[in-house]
């Protein structure tokens, strides 16, 4: 019978890309090998950001609840362009 163990790690971060920001980083504690995986930069290609909002002067980082401040909605997904290998590529806020 297989585990999963067995799979490649392309199936692995396929399955992984469907689990929410937070389960992401919880599996990441699972082994060195799901570690390697979260940290793949084609697992965080798209973040979805709907859960979350934006601390005003008040706060720092992001958090759930109600936006403070006179800040805008927050974007409700962060796109990564992948660009050349070591260089993490800026944001494109949607």
């Amino acid at each position: 019978m297989a585990t999963l163990a067995d799979l490649p790690d392309s199936v692995l971060l396929e399955i992984f890309s469907y689990l929410p920001v937070r389960d992401r980083i919880r599996i990441s504690r699972v082994c060195h090998r799901w570690k390697r995986l979260v940290d793949d930069r084609w697992l965080w290609r798209h973040v979805d950001l709907t859960l979350y909002t934006v601390r005003g002067a008040d706060g720092a980082g992001l958090g759930r609840g109600r936006v403070s401040g006179p800040l805008a909605p927050p974007p409700r997904s962060l796109d990564f362009e992948l660009g050349s290998p070591g260089r993490i590529p800026a944001p494109s806020l949607t």
